[in-house]
């Protein structure tokens, strides 16, 4: 039990800090009455004025707070769901990230644990940092450049407009993109052709995010690949990338 003011704070045997408890012989917590210790609040029942508080929270929190965005970390698989995988932060007690299943890998997989199973130690960028609720959001794909952009960073583009588009269903998708809620404007900004890559059906995907609400994305049928770039200051990449991807399954079965 821990004295907070007026108010009576529990701390479960798992939320105090480990080294403290190693320093308790045979597990005897006696020696710990009477000790100050920083604690943060996990839930608080007002009405009866009962505290829940974990120890282990405030460590995790400052080692937290020497993580940055960008850092690349080392860690262990401890948990795989259908949407992401839990990893285990080396050298930082107490932290966890999530990857999320987009950022496993650049592949398609159906399953995260076609990819990763629990004990498997990896590498992981740091995409974004949560202080507060003490999470870190990691991306293994990141670690190595998209293959698509390696792709198309080696063919011959040249500059068009929607003129220049051949095919009837991607001048169907830029039209249809420009009526999108969300969407303000699009332009097409060059065409390629890649005689290695028959996509057989109609494919967009988001290649690049600029400031303020731009971004560029390629559509790819057959051999043909058409460039766009679109305006979209209201919506996430995240929001696009699903509306691009939506818009696409409706020119194709059209």
């Amino acid at each position: 039990m821990v004295q907070y003011g007026p108010l009576r704070g529990f701390m479960p045997y798992n939320k105090v800090d480990p080294a403290r408890l190693r320093a308790c012989t045979n597990g005897d917590l006696t020696k710990l009455v009477g000790q100050q210790i920083k604690a943060r609040i996990i839930t608080a029942d007002v009405a009866r004025k009962e505290l829940v508080l974990s120890e282990r929270q405030v460590a995790a929190a400052e080692a937290l707070g020497r993580v940055s965005e960008g850092d690349v970390i080392e860690g262990v698989v401890t948990g795989v769901e259908d949407y992401g995988a839990f990893i285990q932060v080396k050298g930082l007690a107490d932290v966890f990230g999530l990857v999320h299943k987009s950022e496993v890998t650049w592949a398609r997989i159906l399953t995260v644990d076609e990819v990763l199973k629990l004990g498997q130690e990896v590498r992981a960028k740091v995409v974004s940092v949560d202080v507060t609720n003490c999470r870190l959001a990691l991306s293994i794909k990141q670690l190595t450049a998209d293959p698509l952009r390696v792709s198309l960073d080696g063919l011959d583009w040249e500059s068009a407009d929607v003129d220049a588009v051949a095919e009837p269903e991607l001048k169907a998708l830029v039209e249809s993109l420009a009526k999108s809620p969300g969407i303000s404007n699009v332009t097409v900004t060059r065409v390629a052709v890649d005689p290695q890559h028959v996509a057989q059906e109609l494919e967009v995907y988001l290649v690049r995010t600029d400031s303020d609400g731009v971004y560029d994305a390629v559509a790819r049928l057959g051999t043909s690949n058409t460039q766009l770039k679109l305006t979209a200051p209201e919506l996430s990449r995240e929001q696009l990338k699903q509306m691009l991807q939506r818009v696409a399954r409706e020119v194709a079965q059209a």
